[in-house]
């Protein structure tokens, strides 16, 4: 499959062409693999089928999305360097309303309209998919001389990954480099050593989950479950730690952080 955190790429240009909400799309375009990372295990289809669409992908996206608005994305500005968070802070503290009742039905229409990008995504780049099953063409095997052979939907899976990383990270890039510098911005003291902690906890966590649920490493399938397993519990385990420090950040230093902020340009130089 391609990597859950690429399929953004397809949604965000919507933000602009349908005036619809760049963050809903955004989480909405990762909900349909929210199942893996509630379960701990790349399986699971119920998020990409229509019922999933509204009973899973809608209400868990406006969950997740409340809790990036409400708890998460101020303090998580504090993690950033100090250059970057001079200019996310103004985004980050622009209040993300869910109603009234047309803003809210807003907001859905985006959640929704992201998880479809995703499920059309992977119709092409999934064995089973749809575009694949009717397009023969994605299921013939391509020679790669040392390594065999590689069907073309997954050539488009890893292709289409990395394409869509590269284009996150530039549009990131670009849309951080555009924003004005604000002249306070939240800060924290041993700003490393909490992400450290994050990173480094949520690694710890996710070896070890996958050391235990992974079969010993004697073939190719056990080390893909195991790569996969450690991929899935990582990203579970800190949106977890992201969650309990942004509500430690809040319960310390108020929802802006008012103790924690440097006050001058100069100081985040």
């Amino acid at each position: 499959m391609p990597f859950t955190f690429s399929h953004p790429a397809a949604a965000l240009p919507l933000a602009r062409w349908l005036r619809l909400s760049p963050s809903a799309l955004f989480v909405g375009s990762l909900s349909p693999d929210f199942i893996y990372f509630l379960q701990l295990r790349a399986s699971g289809e119920f998020g990409h089928t229509l019922p999933g669409l509204f009973l899973f992908c809608l209400p868990l996206s406006l969950l997740v999305l409340w809790l990036w608005h409400r708890v998460v994305k101020g303090p998580a500005v504090a993690l950033l360097p100090a250059w970057a968070a001079r200019r996310a802070a103004q985004a980050a503290a622009e209040p993300y309303p869910f109603g009234p009742g047309r803003r809210m039905l807003a907001v859905c229409t985006a959640v929704l309209v992201g998880a479809v990008t995703h499920d059309v995504w992977d119709a092409f780049t999934h064995q089973d998919g749809w575009v694949a099953l009717h397009w023969p063409v994605l299921l013939r095997e391509l020679p790669f001389p040392g390594f065999g052979t590689m069907p073309v939907y997954k050539l488009g899976q890893l292709g289409s990954t990395a394409v869509g990383g590269l284009l996150l990270a530039w549009w990131s890039w670009r849309w951080l480099r555009r924003q004005p510098p604000a002249p306070t911005a939240p800060a924290l003291a041993g700003r490393i050593g909490w992400l450290a902690t994050l990173l480094i906890g949520a690694a710890v966590l996710a070896v070890s989950y996958a050391r235990w649920v992974a079969p010993p490493l004697e073939s190719y399938l056990a080390l893909r479950l195991f790569v996969l397993s450690i991929i899935v519990a990582f990203c579970s385990a800190l949106w977890v730690g992201l969650l309990l420090f942004g509500w430690w950040y809040q319960q310390k230093a108020g929802p802006t952080g008012p103790a924690l902020v440097r006050n001058s340009a100069a100081e985040q130089a």
